[in-house]
């Protein structure tokens, strides 16, 4: 799976989860922050790792 498809099924739940706490279970606006910042720095984690992978791919086929 692409890096970029993670990163947007993870924006996608961010928002889904505001949405969902917001209108649905009236939660406090602090559980939502949390939850997307977590959500936000496994997809910030990830990405780093799939770049650097790219990284050592593209520097491995030039030489």
């Amino acid at each position: 799976m692409r890096t970029s498809t993670i990163l947007f099924a993870i924006l996608f739940v961010m928002h889904n989860v505001t949405v969902l706490n917001i209108l649905i279970f009236k939660v406090d606006w602090m559980l939502v922050f949390y939850l997307s910042n977590i959500l936000f720095l496994i997809g910030a984690f990830y990405y780093g790792i799939e770049a650097r992978v790219y990284r050592e791919r593209k520097r491995k086929g030039s030489s």
